[in-house]
Order: structure tokens, then sequence, then C-alpha cells
């Protein structure tokens, strides 16, 4: 089987068979014959299963709802070397394929992008706002460079997609492919096409969908989210506290809330890597190797001691006279540090149970 068409479906009789059709029409043309059309019944209620089987699809049942669940059950039962993923409502056209198809043969992901709107395909706020933004966050945290992260309309290889190992079975499916496709170095290429109303009944909810591909990104990105975000209250605080000695309260608590957050980043990391989202990598593996529970209780301990000390009568006074800090900074920059020691040790902790590999398959 050379080409496998996947078509995620639910409740989309109206517009199934004309997709279908258009695809062996299409197929017909390129005088190709090694295809098979797989529609992914996502709990349809409507007829459209028996109409794929009429037309000659295979038609595979995902009890599970969501788009990518969809998907995913699709690939599961797909035997071509080459996949096309299209929507069942007929807002991709597939008569536009043979633009696509040529380009697999020196790619590994050809994206149909978006440029041509029929009159109603797409709201506004979608159009020029949601999927702009999206896409150019992607582009920001992963480096993909994609202008139509969330198109649908897609070809990709069977090896390639195997690389990638998806899991999120909603909406976020799409971006999850563009993130993984770049971080395993894949070559992507889109390709101009047209988008269409859809027949039918949409099933898309413009903010829910949009906060969830919003959410995974972030997910994905704990260097924008809380290793950035966590360094740069950290400086701030220090800052304060060096060279504004009447703000030195609220220098600790930047100081305090930039090392929780960036700690929020390595449980993060550590979570995601035990959970196959992502793979390692020579910061990741350094990261959980330094935040051990042993190096953490040690350094932990070392903050601790250093409160301590500075809390110490005879050293607390020596301080105050040589910097001139005033007393009561000299207590809160002591309560900082030993806030900070048993951050160190509770987080080292958490981050050792986060990152024991799970095992797979249950083995």
């Amino acid at each position: 089987m050379k080409y496998s068409f996947i078509l995620p479906c639910r409740n989309e009789e109206k517009a199934l068979p004309i997709v279908i059709n258009k695809i062996k029409k299409v197929m017909e043309n390129l005088k190709e014959k090694s295809f098979e059309i797989i529609v992914s019944n996502n709990l349809s209620t409507d007829n459209s299963p028996q109409i794929a089987k009429k037309l000659g699809a295979k038609v595979v049942n995902q009890p599970i709802l969501g788009y990518g669940a969809a998907y995913l059950k699709g690939f599961e039962q797909a035997k071509g070397k080459i996949l096309i993923l299209a929507d069942a409502d007929d807002t991709y056209d597939i008569n536009e394929l043979p633009n696509l198809l040529p380009h697999i043969k020196n790619n590994d992901l050809i994206l149909g992008k978006r440029t041509y709107f029929k009159d109603g395909s797409m709201h506004f706020l979608n159009k020029y706002i949601g999927n702009p933004i999206l896409s150019g966050v992607l582009r920001i945290f992963f480096g993909a460079k994609v202008k139509d992260a969330h198109s649908g309309f897609r070809v990709i290889k069977k090896e390639a997609l195997e690389k990638l190992e998806l899991q999120t079975t909603g909406m976020e499916f799409a971006s999850e492919m563009i993130i993984k496709a770049s971080k395993n170095n894949l070559k992507i290429k889109e390709i101009p096409i047209s988008y269409h109303p859809r027949k039918g009944e949409t099933k898309l909810r413009r903010f829910r969908d949009g906060w969830r591909h919003l959410r995974f990104m972030l997910m994905h990105a704990p260097n924008y989210l809380f290793f950035i975000p966590g360094l740069l209250l950290f400086l701030f605080g220090l800052n304060l506290i060096a060279f504004m000695q009447d703000r030195v309260v609220y220098g600790c608590f930047f100081i305090i809330l930039g090392y929780q957050i960036t700690n929020l980043g390595i449980y993060t990391k550590a979570y995601m890597k035990s959970s196959g989202f992502i793979k390692s990598n020579g910061l990741t593996k350094k990261t959980t190797k330094q935040t051990k529970f042993e190096s953490g209780f040690i350094w932990g301990g070392l903050l601790l001691i250093i409160s301590l000390l500075i809390s110490r009568k005879i050293t607390f006074y020596t301080i105050a006279k040589n910097t001139g800090f005033p007393s009561h900074s000299l207590i809160i920059i002591a309560l900082t540090i030993a806030i900070l020691g048993i951050q160190t040790i509770f987080s080292s902790f958490l981050i050792s149970i986060l990152s024991i590999e799970k095992k797979k398959n249950g083995r």
C-alpha cells in the first residue's frame, strides 16, 4: 500500500461522501491504484459509518472522543507508506492534493497552508487573531518555520510519523505534530491551498480549543513559561537587595517567587520526560541529575547553615556594622535563605519522584 487517507469523522454524513468521491477521482486522475481510505469514526450518531462503508472506505471506531484520538486510531490501521490527513467536512479541497504530493519526496511533512479563503470558511477571530498568534508562538518557542500550524490538510511519511510518538487526543494534536516534527528535525514544507466553508455543524470551540493549543505549547516550553521569568524575578530581587537596602523585603519576595517558578520548570521537565512527552536532551539529563535528593539535601542544608550563621548574634552585628544593613533587613534575608534551603531539600525530593521513568506497555 502506497497511500493511506485518514479522515477523522463525527457526524459528517453531508460532506463525507463528497470527500470520499473526490479522493477516488483524484487518485484515478493520478493513475494511482495503491491507496486506502480510512474513516476514523469518532462516536458518530448519524449515518456516516454506513455511508463510508458503502463507498468502499475502511471504517475504524474510536470510542475516545477527540480530534487527536480519531487520528491516532486511524494511524494504527494505516498500511500506506505515505499518510494523507484531511477533514471529513470538505473544508480542504482534495482536488488540490496533486499540488502537495510531489513535495513529499524530498520532505517528511507537507502542510497545506490556508491562503485562499472562500466566503464564510473561517471566523475573522480565527483568521486574523487566533491562528496567527498561535502559529507565531509556535515559531518562537520551537523554531518551527511554519505560518499555518493548525491546517488539517497534511501529507506525512509513515516512517517520519512513527518518530513523533504522538499522544494527545484533542485539537492540540495539530500543534503536537508540528512541535515534535521540529524537535526531531523533520523536513517540513508548506504549500498554499484554499479553504472552504464546512458542510454540517462545526465541532470547533474557538476559545476552548485555542487555549488547549496554547496550554500544550507552554507545557512543551518550560524555558519560556518558567525558567526565564523565574530567573529574571530572582535577579531582580537580588538587585533590589544589593542597591536598595530599604527595599529588602521586596527583594526577598522576588527572590523567593523567582526561585519557586524556576523549580516549577524543573518539575515540569522531569514529569514530561518520565511521561514520554519529551525526549531527554543534554540539559534535561543534566538538570535532573544535578537535582537528585542527595545533592538537593546537601545544598539545602548549606543554605540553612548560612541562615543560622547570619542569625548568630556576633555574626549578625558584624554584618550589620560592615554593610550598613538595618537589623530588621538582615533578619528578613536570613529567613529568606532558610526558606530557599527548605525549598531546595523538598524540591529535590519531588524531582526525584517525578524523574522515575514509567515502564512502557505495562512492563
